[in-house]
């Protein structure tokens, strides 16, 4: 290492006036010089308001925080701060540990000056989702002459952060609408079947019949709205999520947990749009179930039961199999069933007659070796079971199309 960077390493802007001060100290006191003591003695009293102002203007500050806030993955998440202090104080720096901020995003701020109450905004991207518990920060102070930084964390009331799985347009996924047989025994589509149970209204779209328009519901509106019926022939997707620790395989948000999440969410999405069911499993110590009804519009609650959804389950390799016949019995009118593995696992599940598996097939060593080139599929059909070979860099926009 050079000198120069040696220098710096270990001698610091305090350490320098130390010694300057010993030196002018020495030197004073063997030639009697007073402008050398009068030198000293400046020294000295930069020294103490170096140390001591820093301290007084970091004592009796208070920082408080609202108790929850919500953002998803790649958006903007405002963090917003109140802080309380005796009098005025400078030079004041906020700084908070956001595990689900970009890493190269500096998660502070810098308060020139603070008056004796502020508010503070600081926008964060977030890169993780999950669910976090904030309940400390830390406050830094260098006024007035920037030699000495003396640092405080505080303790404050915990404030619980939700961070959304992002959603991309994955394209409609093939879905079938019957489980009726060909003769060769694979599936094949047809048409909307008998209606059965009223479920509820919804907007009215190019195509519908007017039969189904609900002429009080309409007019209490001011548009028109239809109604829609639950029936066995109607689409429906059963998501299985692998929630097993030994399945996860690289570094969140970059892993292959993370990316089965993206792609859950994704469904979600497009089945909202094209009014159809979806249903949800996995098992962590926390089980992750539940459906979302073919009429649903509104995706934050399950986006949000996907947040707390962890890789954190048992890591038998026959467990996940028994959750996907487990789910296929809670949820017989499934007409496809979607499944993660990795490619280092071998294909265990076969669909039952009547269903068509999507197995979502996750090339694991991408996750380890990024930057390696690895051999991806997008649909290879055998019987009723399509394989997809995802990749960690693989762009998921438009997977089904």
């Amino acid at each position: 290492m050079p000198l120069k960077e040696r220098i710096k390493q270990h001698l610091s802007l305090h350490w320098f006036l130390w010694l300057l001060a010993l030196a002018c100290f020495l030197i004073a006191w063997n030639r009697g010089l007073a402008l050398l003591y009068g030198m000293l003695a400046l020294l000295l009293a930069v020294l103490a308001m170096s140390y001591l102002y820093p301290l007084w203007h970091l004592r009796g500050i208070g920082v408080s925080r609202p108790r929850q806030a919500e953002a998803q993955v790649g958006g903007t998440l405002h963090l917003r701060y109140t802080l309380t202090h005796r009098h005025n104080a400078y030079h004041i720096e906020l700084t908070d540990e956001l595990p689900f901020a970009v890493e190269e995003e500096h998660p502070g701020h810098f308060i020139s000056h603070l008056p004796k109450r502020a508010e503070l905004d600081l926008p964060v991207t977030c890169r993780q989702r999950g669910v976090f518990t904030l309940s400390r920060l830390r406050l830094a102070c260098a006024y007035p002459f920037g030699v000495f930084r003396y640092h405080k964390t505080l303790e404050t009331r915990p404030m619980e952060v939700t961070i959304l799985p992002r959603t991309v347009a994955i394209g409609a996924p093939p879905m079938l609408t019957s489980r009726q047989h060909s003769v060769d025994g694979t599936i094949q589509t047809t048409g909307t079947g008998a209606q059965h149970e009223f479920a509820g209204v919804r907007e009215y779209r190019q195509g519908d019949s007017l039969r189904h328009i609900h002429w009080a519901a309409s007019a209490r509106h001011q548009e028109m709205v239809v109604k829609e019926y639950e029936d066995q022939d109607r689409p429906s997707l059963l998501v299985v999520l692998d929630q097993s620790a030994a399945a996860n395989i690289g570094e969140a948000p970059e892993s292959t947990f993370e990316t089965a999440i993206t792609l859950c969410a994704s469904v979600i999405r497009h089945a909202m749009e094209a009014g159809m069911a979806v249903h949800v499993m996995g098992r962590g110590q926390h089980e992750t179930r539940f459906s979302v009804p073919s009429h649903c519009r509104d995706i934050r609650p399950y986006l949000e039961q996907l947040a707390h959804a962890s890789a954190d389950g048992n890591d038998d390799e026959d467990a996940y199999p028994g959750l996907v016949h487990e789910a296929l019995a809670t949820f017989p009118q499934t007409n496809t069933l979607m499944t993660f593995r990795n490619r280092s696992r071998r294909q265990t599940i076969e669909p039952p007659p009547g269903v068509t598996l999507l197995d979502m097939e996750l090339v694991d060593e991408s996750f380890i070796y990024p930057l390696r080139r690895f051999e991806q599929s997008w649909g290879d059909r055998h019987g009723n079971t399509l394989t997809y070979s995802i990749t960690r860099n693989t762009a998921l926009e438009g997977l089904f199309r």
